[in-house]
């Protein structure tokens, strides 16, 4: 396949969940509540492509998307449905049972006529195997899936408390506890429509609805970017994440080639940049899904075409610039005590003093002009953000076909990170996420079992089988970086204890001073590479995730195909994911890229 230029950049979409009353309670005067609805989608068009010409390069440029997510139950649902269609919106549906078991709730074959006609115009449509044993159960689950994809939530209810699970009452309550902007269209048509502020038991306080528009702002607008973990200002990766290109040759094979020679003695990965290939990832993502036996169809595309290149790109550069990043400051250590051995060269063979001098003052000059580089292309910047943004994409691979969303994996704040979701990773997993929709999936036991073997056999095994290796060879790399500090260290006091030996003999004093000095030069070179590297912590996290995920990968084998039993765990399994996700990244978001001193 033929290479993108560039990472793929997303459309601006805009998600309006909509929960209301069957007919018997739409007591409007006639033709009230569709014109309202239909008023409601005119200033969210309006809104919409108001907010994209104010970030014009945050987005793919094409008019920005309007999507409509229902449970096509007949009244307010169709009635939003139906509105958002006609004003040039997408529907996608979410259903509380398999559709064929819903429309028992339409025995009117007029109504059931009207629900299959607005389901075949759905772009997806999500059906969870609800209970008819448990009704209230199963319209709170798919009111729930409606808020999870929703960035705002019409309501057409006459403002009464709830009368149970699920009810119109209750989701907007739920909608408001996770602050989603609620439209209120009063059912009975005596309100004005506007935005529902607060819920006091049935005194309800309703603010215009243009406040709407600041309200979308915060989650469609990228932030600005925070300063650096020491006051520096990084690279703005909201615009320069979209220009990257394929690299060409780079050294940012060197620190895979150092470790290499370190754990087994045989260098490989010189040269970086030379294997970037974004479209390998989507090839192994689409392998892997083809070998889950009983997988629909409709996943693999779903995955394939909302998720597979996003991930593909991220994950590319993110290897890309840990490569340049990491082999910077190798260099800087190496060559830190490089100049520390020609600064004493004359010592040894005065000759050549002026020389080494000379030697020293571009090996000097080579250190700060690597670190400028490295600083001013913001390597360990990019780094960090888009080793974040591949992971948490990956995550979605086995979430998003479960209607699951990524978990919320907030930092302590003792670490001092920017507020969870403000960056701009967050804000692009959450467009990517807005663009990818419902998952066209039918819940049960067939979708579940594939999910289980998606979930064990393309994510927990490699990651078990990933982080055995990693811990070992991270390991082996610290222990023999440690190993050489104490040889240089004992060396050193050899090396001082037959200096007073030989004083008298002026060349070969010479020899043992440069020694006595470069020695402990190379040996806090290698101690700042494992400190740098973070070898002990990175093995230590690494064994401590295989044993977590081994557990996991253990209890899903044995878990049974039941509702909710899947999810929990795939659920689980991110947030474990997540969470060392985030601890890498603040370990190594205070390690920039420095002059080694």
């Amino acid at each position: 396949m033929t290479l993108s230029a560039h990472p793929p950049r997303i459309g601006l979409t805009i998600r309006i969940g909509v929960t209301g009353h069957r007919p018997d309670k739409l007591d409007a005067p006639p033709g009230h509540l569709a014109a309202e609805v239909a008023a409601v989608f005119g200033t969210l068009r309006t809104m919409a492509d108001s907010l994209r010409d104010t970030i014009p390069d945050a987005y793919d440029g094409g008019r920005p998307v309007l999507r409509v997510v229902s449970a096509l139950a007949e009244g307010a649902d169709r009635l939003v449905a139906q509105a958002g269609l006609d004003a040039g919106a997408t529907l996608h549906a979410v259903l509380p049972f398999p559709r064929t078991e819903y429309q028992a709730d339409f025995p009117d074959p007029a109504s059931s006529a009207a629900f299959h006609t607005l389901l075949d115009r759905a772009a997806a449509v999500l059906e969870y195997d609800g209970r008819r044993s448990d009704s209230p159960g199963a319209y709170e689950a798919a009111g729930l899936g409606i808020l999870q994809q929703s960035d705002a939530l019409i309501a057409i209810w006459n403002g009464k408390p709830a009368e149970g699970r699920g009810g119109t009452a209750d989701i907007v309550g739920q909608a408001v506890a996770r602050g989603l902007p609620v439209i209120w269209i009063d059912s009975l048509g005596r309100r004005p429509t506007g935005l529902l502020t607060a819920d006091g038991g049935g005194d309800h306080t309703v603010a215009p609805l243009p406040g709407l528009r600041d309200r979308l702002a915060t989650v469609v607008v990228p932030p600005t970017p925070a300063a650096g973990p020491h006051g520096e200002k990084g690279a703005d990766l909201r615009r320069t994440y979209f220009t990257e290109a394929p690299p060409g040759r780079s050294w940012g094979g060197l620190f895979t080639a150092f470790a290499a020679l370190v754990v087994s003695g045989k260098p490989r990965g010189l040269l970086g940049g030379a294997g970037f290939d974004p479209q390998a990832s989507v090839e192994a993502w689409r392998q892997e899904l083809a070998a889950v036996p009983g997988l629909p169809p409709p996943v693999p595309r779903f995955v394939l075409d909302g998720l597979a290149l996003h991930h593909g790109w991220a994950d590319a550069l993110a290897t890309h610039y840990a490569g340049l990043h990491r082999s910077s400051f190798l260099v800087n250590y190496l060559l830190g005590a490089v100049a520390v051995f020609l600064a004493l060269l004359g010592v040894a063979v005065p000759a050549w003093a002026n020389a080494g001098t000379v030697a020293e003052l571009v090996v000097i000059i080579l250190i700060v002009a690597n670190t400028a580089i490295g600083q001013r292309r913001c390597w360990h910047q990019r780094w960090i953000d888009y080793r974040q943004l591949a992971e948490h994409l990956r995550y979605l691979r086995f979430l998003a076909p479960l209607g699951l969303s990524a978990p919320d994996i907030r930092a302590p704040a003792h670490l001092g990170a920017p507020e969870s979701g403000k960056d701009w990773v967050a804000w692009l997993l959450r467009a990517i996420v807005r663009q990818l929709g419902v998952p066209p999936v039918q819940m049960g036991e067939a979708h579940r079992e594939a999910m289980r073997r998606l979930l064990l056999d393309g994510e927990l095994m490699p990651q078990i089988s990933y982080h055995q290796n990693n811990a070992a060879r991270m390991k082996i790399l610290d222990h023999r970086l440690h190993i050489g500090g104490n040889v240089l260290f004992t060396v050193t006091f050899l090396a001082c204890a037959a200096h007073l030996a030989v004083d008298h003999h002026a060349a070969l004093a010479g020899w043992l001073t440069l020694v006595a000095a470069a020695g402990p030069a190379t040996g806090a070179a290698l101690y700042g590479i494992r400190n740098h590297g973070e070898c002990a912590r990175v093995a230590q996290r690494s064994a401590a995730m295989t044993k977590e995920l081994t557990v996991l990968a253990d209890a899903l084998q044995k878990t049974p195909v039941a509702p909710a039993g899947v999810e929990e765990t795939a659920r689980r399994a991110a947030e474990i994911m997540g969470a060392e996700t985030l601890d890498w990244r603040f370990v190594f978001r205070g390690k920039p890229l420095i002059l080694p001193v």
